[in-house]
């Protein structure tokens, strides 16, 4: 499980920002489908186990026109090109817990490439979460709710709002009873994260990955998504956005 983690973690780094893929990956269709396809742990272990919810899809359609009808909320996208059909997606997922009456909720916002995260973006998933945590449906439940917004980029307002020292590195609200949790957050955060939670694992494994093997892991696991999709795994012009943003702030 671990190997296989290590493999998905480093082969979407490759798909995300290599000069290759990065310009044909179809975030929406790809993307997503893979990350639903039980890899939601790579926001956090606490998402492991996380299983469809279709009360909480239908609360989340419900207010949908405080983001905009255009989003898809855990739907499938028939059409997309770089210019009909580009819309943001919704992934919904409800994590089980010991009883009955408890509720956890992942609900992850990725936005298009072009966007990126500013205030009317925090402002909007702001009203988003605090309209569908107040939702009648789960007024009687013990419910807690977990919104994230990943884009490529952040702006430098959306920056400084997730690195406020009371809160953790990414978190732009927490309520008093922290029932709710919002996060902003890019990919290349995101994943230095999760490569970060393994490390230790990684260490005491000796599990060696690779760029080759991580991306023909891909391709054939989820053949399904990316069809023939395929490039060449070395790049002279590929710089991990990891190591290059930590170089730059230095």
């Amino acid at each position: 499980m671990v190997a296989d983690r290590l493999k998905f973690v480093h082969g979407l780094e490759h798909l995300l920002f290599h000069t290759e893929t990065k310009a044909v990956l179809k975030e929406r269709s790809q993307l997503h489908r893979m990350i639903a396809d039980n890899n939601t742990w790579i926001f956090g272990e606490e998402f492991n186990l996380t299983v469809s919810d279709q009360s909480l899809t239908a609360v989340l359609k419900k207010h949908r026109k405080l983001l905009g009808e255009e989003i898809v909320i855990d739907g499938p996208v028939k059409r997309i090109d770089d210019k009909i059909g580009i819309v943001d997606l919704m992934l919904s997922r409800s994590v089980p817990r010991n009883h009955a009456d408890e509720l956890e909720h992942l609900v992850v916002e990725l936005k298009r490439p072009a966007v990126k995260v500013g205030a009317d973006e925090i402002t909007q998933i702001k009203k988003y979460a605090f309209t569908v945590a107040d939702d009648e449906r789960f007024l009687s439940m013990k419910t807690r709710w977990s919104f994230w917004v990943i884009s490529n980029d952040l702006d430098a307002f959306a920056r400084a709002e997730t690195r406020q020292r009371s809160k953790p590195r990414g978190m732009v609200y927490q309520s008093d009873e922290g029932h709710i949790e919002i996060w902003v957050k890019s990919w290349s955060e995101v994943i230095a994260e999760c490569k970060a939670r393994m490390r230790f694992v990684q260490d005491h494994l000796q599990a060696n990955v690779d760029t080759e093997h991580s991306f023909k892991y891909l391709q054939t696991t989820y053949a399904r998504y990316l069809g023939d999709l395929s490039v060449s795994v070395e790049d002279p012009d590929d710089v991990d956005p990891i190591h290059a943003n930590e170089a730059a702030a230095e």
